[in-house]
Order: structure tokens, then sequence, then C-alpha cells
């Protein structure tokens, strides 16, 4: 019995330091395999090449939609140009069919802008445009008249001097100069009319009414007149719309310019899309690059902490106690 309590006692013993053993070599192998996973962690230089590829491909895709856009009206103004040299009217639906590719195309989700340029190659965010038609505030008056501006639905209001006899140019220049702290510009278009435009982002300052008060001179005095803005059409309705009312001289040289600008826009996206496959390509080239070396770098700290003597003693140890551990077992079992 005695010895039986010895074997027992020295079996107990063996097992306790070949489970400290264990554990130990355990938990150097941990802290170990913790540092080579750490060096898989993705590389915050490849998850930017990564972001560059994937926005640089939408890119590319966003330029082919607008070369599509682009060539789907430029086949139907040749068809209309053709149409206009046998004869001076247009048909009603042609006329229809440009009126829906300008609501499509070059509406506020269309890759267009109202002119036929693309969205994509505009260095500013896009803007909506409308017309005043319901106010003279162009002509030239013999006395100046204070005009205030009030808009509801951003609500805000500014107030603009328009001096006396000041005509279209001038007018343009003092509203823009009262306008200047809002996101609102002033222009005219091609009929003179007053054009106010705003980033689409804040169509909310335009598409409800406007409240215009003055003295009597430009704006009826009294209570603030609430005007409605017209939405500018695009060119495609204009040419549309001038066919209609029998306007064949005028809109052919429409026609002859807005064809113009679709063939300078094709050429600028042609040169964009090869400047983003460029661009892809050197991204991918140096993403595989940094993808190689990190590789490299994994296999040779691998390869040292293999080789390293704490490492080889620690398994040397760890097959050593496994062994005494596995014979103390069959002793005490037999």
């Amino acid at each position: 019995m005695q010895i039986n309590r010895t074997q027992s006692g020295w079996v107990t013993e063996s097992l306790t330091r070949s489970s400290d053993a264990i554990s130990s070599a355990e938990q150097a192998s941990t802290g170990r395999t913790s540092k080579v996973r750490s060096s898989r962690l993705p590389h915050l230089e490849r998850l930017s090449n990564w972001s560059l590829i994937g926005a640089t491909q939408q890119k590319i895709a966003d330029a082919q939609g607008s070369e599509q856009a682009l060539l789907q009206v430029y086949r139907q103004l040749k068809q209309l140009e053709r149409q206009l040299s046998q004869s001076q009217q247009a048909g009603s639906q042609i006329r229809e069919q440009l009126a829906k590719l300008d609501q499509e195309l070059a509406g506020d989700e269309g890759p267009l802008n109202g002119d036929l340029t693309p969205k994509l190659l505009d260095e500013q965010p896009s803007r909506r445009q409308y017309r005043l038609d319901k106010v003279d505030l162009l002509s030239p008056k013999t006395s100046a008249e204070k005009v205030r501006l009030f808009f509801p639905s951003a609500g805000q209001g500014v107030s603009v001097e328009i001096a006396a006899n000041s005509r279209g140019e001038q007018v343009v220049e003092q509203l823009q100069q009262a306008l200047a702290e809002t996101p609102l510009q002033v222009s005219r278009n091609e009929q003179g009319q007053l054009l106010f435009s705003v980033p689409s982002s804040d169509a909310r300052w335009l598409d409800e009414p406007v409240l215009f008060s003055g003295e009597g001179i430009r704006v009826p005095a009294g209570n603030p007149v609430s005007i409605k803005l017209s939405a500018e059409q695009g060119e495609l309705t204009k040419l549309s719309d001038g066919l209609s009312r029998g306007e064949s001289h005028q809109e052919q040289q429409r026609l002859q310019k807005l064809l113009g600008t679709i063939e300078s826009s094709m050429r600028e996206l042609k040169k964009y899309r090869r400047q983003m496959l460029a661009q892809l390509e050197r991204v991918k080239e140096r993403t595989t690059q940094v993808n190689e070396q990190e590789l490299q770098k994994l296999q040779q700290e691998l390869q040292r902490q293999l080789s390293a003597a704490d490492f080889q003693q620690g398994y040397s140890a760890l097959v050593t106690q496994a062994n005494v551990s596995r014979q103390d077992v069959v002793a005490l079992l037999s």
C-alpha cells in the first residue's frame, strides 16, 4: 500500500508538472499565434487601395452611362435633322420623344444637365434653374425701389436696393450681392429673363412660391405677393416647344448647337474614361505589390517564429511531458 501511495503521489506530481508545462507552452504558443494573426490584419494602405478601386470603377460605370445617354439623344437629334431637311415641320411623335428624353436623361436623376452636358464632368454640384417671368425687375425705372424677397421653405429673406435707371445686368449684380449669403445665384437666360439657380440639395428654396414686397415701382405695394417661379426648361424641351410653334429656322440652329455639344461631350467623356482606366490599373498594380509584400513578410515572420530557440524548447518540453504523462497514466491504470 505504501508503494501504491508513493506511486500515486509520483503520478499526481508528474501529471501536475505536465499540466504546468503544457499550460506554459500553450501560453507561449498563444502569444506567438496572436502575433502571427495580427500580421494578417488588413493593412491600412490595402484598405485605402480597395476603396479607391471601388470609387474608380463607379466613375467608369458613370462615364459609360453618360456616353450611352448622349448617344441615345444624338441618334434622336440626327433623325430630327433628316426630317427637317425634307420638311420644315417635325412630327408630333418626335416632339414628344424629345420632351420625354429631356425629362428622363436631363432631370434630377438623369446623367445629363439641361444643356446636354454630362453631370459627371461638372466641377460644381448640379443646380436647378427657375425663371422669374411674372415680375419685371430688369426694366429701368426712374425711381429707386427697395425690394424684399422671402423664401418660406428656407425661413430666410433678403432685401435689395435697386437703383434708379438700373438696367438688366446692373439689376442682376445688385440681386446677386443681396443673395451672397444664400445658395442662390442670379443670371439671365437667352430670352433675357431673370434666372435664379440653386443646388439640387437646396431646391426647397425655390420649389415653393417666393414672397415679394416692394414700394409699388417694380413690385406692388402693400401685402407681400406670393409668386411661383417657373422651372427652366431643358434644351430638348425648348427644341420641342419651338418646333410646335413653327419656329423651324431658329430651332434648326439650336439643333446644330446641341449636336456640337454632344460631340464635344463624347470626346471629353472618352478622355475621362481613359484616365480612370489608367488610374484603376495603377491602383491594382500597387495593391498587388502590397499583397505580395505582406505575404512575404508573413512568411518570414512565421519562419522566424518556428526557428526561434524558445519555440523549439517549448515544443520539445511539450512533447517530453506528454510522453511522460502517457507513461504515468499507463502505469497507474496497470
